[in-house]
């Protein structure tokens, strides 16, 4: 498949896949509100454990790969992959068409999230060079580059709730909050659904965005690196980001919890996660570049540092959708 400049991040959905499909909660490929974790465990996880390779064949990802049923890796592995999975769920339709394409375009990025970020927690896919092959040609160049960069910074989030969970239970009891999650796993998964509602869900469907520059967007994020190292001359917003995390509740609670810096000094070990959690994080201020903005159901892209032109979605000759800028608006 031919790439072009004018693609941008998830941008690329098989045709055969659903596209042709009527967007309704019963679609299970489009959206699977009825697979939770408790009807996962209840339905499929039996199956996991007895029949790997019939569960693979429901999923283009994980199909043709040999991923032994007898391995407890493998189950953890399944189970991970379903939840991530599921994040990215809307919970409005589309009230446009450009809405619907992208929203199939993200639950396809996603799924290649779930299955990459799975393996490589798990580690069920001994081989994952073809498997890799299979996400470039499903993803343009663009969409890969700030997948590998959003899986390592989940992943380095994943360790670190891992290794924090006590730590961070124990600050919810001294602060009279409720841990509501039976494992760290689910306040993981909490955390990416929490933030693909709000940089997903809320932009494409908000009326009266506000939108920022790059280089505001830059700073912004430069700014919020420098708290989470505990760099000192944050020391003015210090309270600033204290209150957002707050407000974040348990997207935040936890960061709040394992950057201290009397933590680092106790457990060597959160300390070399956080480092890694935050490394991870400062890669990620390249994602910015392909960020998609959004005003009454029409999607805009920055062609250049200053200048915001809107998009369209078409579905080009192999069957995909491809996304351009739309000429006929400017």
């Amino acid at each position: 498949m031919t790439e072009t400049n004018d693609y941008f991040s998830g941008s690329v959905f098989r045709e055969d896949y659903v596209i042709n499909k009527e967007y309704n909660e019963e679609n299970e490929d489009f959206y699977p509100g009825n697979m939770s974790l408790e009807n996962l465990k209840k339905n499929l996880f039996p199956s996991i454990v007895q029949e790997t390779s019939e569960i693979s064949s429901k999923s283009p990802f994980i199909r043709r790969f040999n991923i032994l049923s007898n391995n407890p890796e493998s189950v953890k592995f399944f189970i991970l992959y379903f939840e991530i999975n599921n994040v990215a769920n809307y919970l409005c339709k589309p009230i446009t068409q450009q809405q619907h394409y992208y929203m199939l375009c993200t639950k396809e990025y996603w799924k290649a999230k779930a299955i990459l970020l799975s393996n490589e927690i798990f580690k069920p896919i001994t081989d994952s060079n073809p498997f890799q092959e299979i996400i470039e040609k499903r993803l343009p160049s663009a969409a890969v580059k700030n997948l590998k960069l959003e899986i390592a910074a989940n992943k380095a989030l994943y360790y670190l709730l891992e290794s924090g969970e006590s730590e961070i239970i124990s600050w919810a009891k001294k602060e009279d909050i409720p841990y509501n999650f039976k494992s760290f796993q689910d306040l993981f998964i909490h955390i990416l659904r929490s933030q693909f509602l709000r940089d997903e869900q809320e932009s494409i469907f908000n009326s009266k965005p506000l939108w920022s520059s790059q280089k505001e967007s830059k700073e912004h994020y430069r700014k919020w690196l420098k708290y989470i190292k505990n760099d000192s001359d944050i020391e003015e917003s210090s309270k600033q980001y204290y209150d957002t995390l707050m407000k974040m509740e348990w997207e935040g609670y936890p960061l709040l919890v394992l950057r201290s810096s009397k933590l680092h000094e106790e457990n060597e070990k959160i300390k070399e996660l956080w480092k890694c959690y935050v490394k991870t994080h400062i890669a990620l201020i390249e994602n910015i570049k392909s960020q998609i903005y959004w005003e009454n159901g029409i999607p805009y892209k920055n062609k250049t540092t200053s200048n915001r032109q809107p998009m369209k979605a078409i579905v080009n000759e192999a069957g995909c959708i491809q996304w351009t800028y739309d000429k006929s608006k400017e």
